[in-house]
């Protein structure tokens, strides 16, 4: 039987009453319970919502006081449509109860198709974002929608605060990479594809010199991730948002890991503060009105696996249903179709760490959905370094996290023109050029 996907009428035509409310028949097979699709939706908005608390209406400190916001960035998956669904939903209730909200929601999609090459399917993002911000949005909502390119990583300059650093400032550089080496077999970055603005290029040209598949796609996850938190910060946000289910956090643990970044796992995976201070930016405004010195990250859910996400989105009401908004598009399957659709062939020269982490908890969670819950609680009970005192460490200039001491058998702490890095971030960038080094652009 499948996890969380919705139960077919047994040969005599009986169902079982659902082990909630005992009153509506059971239609969903939860991981313990068979569960009606009303309890089954409410299970999974309370996994979310309880994640929520620090961010209560009663803890808005006055009815004048504008409430933080918090920024959610959003992939188009059933994990970022089903919690925009989710917290849309409680800032809603919290307005009709109270007439205000405990937050508010900057929903940002970063588009990397300047850089990666124009799809199908990024057109259609571009579309599908603009209904939700159409659907969701509006005056009196509390949520707001923006689109940023991945480019725009570079028009934040970092303010070097880390001892490391030797007096030098990794920032932005704008010289042309035209005669940078680059990898002619890269397997997914275009050089030659055009670009709407200098940056854009700069960065395709640093990707495509990246040794491989899983380095451009490592190298772009950091980019990314680095660009929310300037993003957050710029933004004066009291916390990320992110939509990884339980079964995405067990995927980073096991990927970072393999990659040589163990030591930031800690920070990646559960909720709480993580270390901005190689992350402060120099914004237009930070002489009169300078950016915080942290930021919070909380996981909602966490507690709530994948299967159990794609079978919210295919019965959570409304018009038009959630899948709609997933890209690629689903609507035309069925739960049960989804949850037993087979996995893709691997083919080694193509498949980067995250994808085949990915594929190995898919058919875990499937099977063992206990095993991947205990690999996030395993990890939960890691010791997350304290942000404190912080500048006393050592900082790697790529993904920008600080280790008490470089470990040298990790191959930490090679310095490449100006960068330090920890030893994962070493092996991505391991045969990169000097031009490329010099336009990393944090």
């Amino acid at each position: 039987m499948h996890l969380a996907a919705p139960l077919k009428d047994s040969p005599g035509g009986e169902q079982s009453l659902c082990a909630r409310c005992k009153a509506s028949p059971g239609t969903v097979a939860g991981r313990n319970d068979i569960l009606c699709s009303t309890c089954f939706l409410a299970y999974v908005r309370s996994k979310s919502i309880k994640r929520m608390d620090p961010f209560r209406v009663r803890n808005v400190s006055s009815t004048t006081s504008a409430p933080p916001l918090l920024l959610l960035p959003f992939s188009f998956g059933v994990s970022s449509v089903s919690l925009l669904h989710i917290l849309s939903g409680q800032l809603a209730s919290q307005r009709e109860r109270v007439g205000r909200t405990g937050y508010e929601l900057l929903v940002v999609w970063v588009d990397n198709s300047n850089v990666t090459g124009e799809t199908e399917d990024g057109k259609h993002k571009r579309e599908v974002f603009a209904e939700l911000a159409k659907g969701f949005g509006g005056a009196d909502s509390g949520l707001r929608f923006e689109v940023v390119g991945i480019e725009k990583v570079y028009e934040y300059k970092q303010r070097n605060t880390s001892s490391n650093s030797e007096g030098r400032d990794i920032s932005l550089v704008t010289a042309a990479l035209e005669e940078a080496d680059v990898n002619d077999s890269s397997p997914s970055i275009d050089p030659t594809t055009s670009a709407t603005s200098p940056n854009a290029a700069t960065l395709r040209a640093l990707l495509s010199s990246l040794p491989s598949l899983t380095s451009q796609h490592d190298i772009l996850s950091i980019l990314l991730s680095r660009l929310l938190i300037a993003i957050g910060l710029q933004n004066r946000c009291a916390a990320i948002i992110y939509s990884h289910s339980t079964t995405r956090l067990a995927e980073k643990a096991l990927a970072e890991t393999a990659k040589g970044r163990a030591f930031t796992v800690p920070w990646i995976t559960n909720d709480g503060p993580i270390p901005v201070e190689n992350h402060i930016y120099h914004l237009s405004d930070s002489s009169t009105n300078p950016p915080p010195t942290s930021l919070s990250i909380l996981y909602p859910l966490r507690d709530v696996l994948r299967k159990e996400l794609i079978t919210y989105t295919t019965l959570a009401p409304g018009s038009p249903s959630l899948t709609t908004f997933l890209v690629p598009q689903l609507s035309a399957l069925s739960a049960q179709d989804l949850l037993s659709s087979p996995l893709p062939s691997v083919n080694p020269k193509t498949t980067t760490i995250d994808a085949l982490m990915a594929q190995y908890f898919a058919t875990l969670e499937d099977a063992y959905p206990s095993i991947v819950a205990n690999v996030v609680k395993t990890v939960g009970k890691i010791p997350v370094p304290k942000v404190e005192g912080s500048g006393e460490r050592v900082w790697c200039s790529v993904c920008g996290f600080p280790r008490e001491e470089w470990n040298e058998e990790d191959g930490d702490g090679e310095i490449l023109e100006g960068l330090m890095m920890c030893g994962g971030c070493r092996r991505s960038m391991e045969g990169v050029g000097k031009e490329v080094l010099r336009s990393w652009p944090l």
